[in-house]
């Protein structure tokens, strides 16, 4: 193997041996040269570890140079592109068996707020305080939720977050009144089950396992932000409109989402029907094999629509928010929610 520089050719085990000769040649440059580099390189690591803290504790743990090592390493190779998480041409086709309920849904007023990580994936500007208003009525609101659907919904903390986050799962089989659609139960099918309890006396108590039950909405207290999972005509709606985007860890265990590359410009997607046909058609013939029972086969890991949904900054978006809220729940259950 080799490598070209200008009209020579250098094999690549040579490079060793090159470097040391410009070193001869040259020290004072080599060294002001990899001074510089070296400088660059420690300060862009500096700083992405301080937006990593500024996340604060989330499923890796509490911040350390450890879970940024995870973080950085192995997460940030599997994410998406940051296109992915704002193009909704790239995400799931819609689902046929539900209508969707945020075609009303107007223009988020402003910038989208700076959202960073992977795990934890958090909102770090233009935050809704904990114990403020805000987040008090959308934990309200969750909670509402829960009371008005003991058979099909359960509130506790989030598995996902391993933090204090409260979090509605939804129950599919074993006696719930819930009647998903196929996709619906399929991407929820991979969410984790409840692990604490959440409620009074017996909050972080551990809560005996239930693989009948899935995660579905969080909330994180140190920002306001959300975590949700979406129909894909709603989720499209969603980051359309600015309330959110996409988490780029949404779908990673999903072809659609690597296959075909996101490099491949548009026109060529065009020509046969668009990126979000060519990517989760194949999809689209597995739910109908699901359906059918020819096949069984669960969802995996995080849903391609799992979407994080900024913390609202007034009165309008909050009402907005919990409608965003109402929408995943009634898709998880199949019908309204209250």
């Amino acid at each position: 193997m080799s490598l070209t520089v200008g009209n020579a050719r250098i094999g690549i085990s040579r490079i060793p041996e090159y470097a040391t000769l410009l070193y001869r040649k040259a020290p004072t440059s080599v060294v002001t040269i990899g001074s510089i580099v070296i400088s660059y390189l420690f300060r862009l690591a500096y700083n992405d570890y301080q937006l990593f803290k500024a996340l604060g504790k989330g499923g890796l743990g509490k911040p350390s140079i450890l879970t940024w090592l995870i973080h950085t390493i192995a997460l940030r190779p599997l994410a998406l592109p940051k296109r992915a998480a704002f193009d909704v041409n790239t995400f799931p086709l819609d689902d046929p068996e539900w209508k969707g309920m945020l075609a009303g849904l107007p223009k988020r007023k402003g910038e989208r707020p700076f959202v960073f990580g992977m795990i934890p994936h958090r909102q770090l500007e233009a935050i809704a305080p904990q114990g403020g208003d805000i987040q008090k009525a959308i934990i309200d609101h969750l909670s509402q939720i829960a009371k008005q659907n003991p058979d099909s919904i359960t509130l506790a903390l989030s598995t996902y977050e391993a933090t204090d986050s409260p979090c509605l799962f939804v129950k599919h089989g074993n006696g719930s009144p819930a009647k998903p659609s196929t996709m619906a139960k399929f991407y929820l099918a991979g969410t984790p089950a409840p692990h604490l309890a959440l409620e009074g006396d017996e909050r972080n108590r551990v809560l005996p396992r239930d693989p009948t039950k899935h995660e579905l909405a969080h909330i994180h207290l140190s920002e306001g932000s959300m975590h949700l999972t979406l129909s894909p005509q709603d989720a499209r709606k969603v980051v359309k409109e600015g309330y959110g985007e996409r988490h780029r860890l949404a779908g990673m265990a999903y072809r659609g989402n690597y296959i075909p590359p996101y490099w491949l410009p548009n026109w060529m997607y065009n020509l046969v029907g668009g990126e979000a046909n060519v990517r989760w058609s194949y999809q689209q013939v597995m739910l109908n094999k699901i359906k059918s029972n020819k096949i069984q086969q669960a969802g995996k890991l995080v849903p391609p629509t799992y979407t994080c949904i900024y913390a609202p900054t007034n009165e309008e978006e909050l009402q907005w928010t919990l409608n965003i809220i109402d929408s995943s729940v009634a898709w998880s259950l199949g019908r309204d929610v209250m």
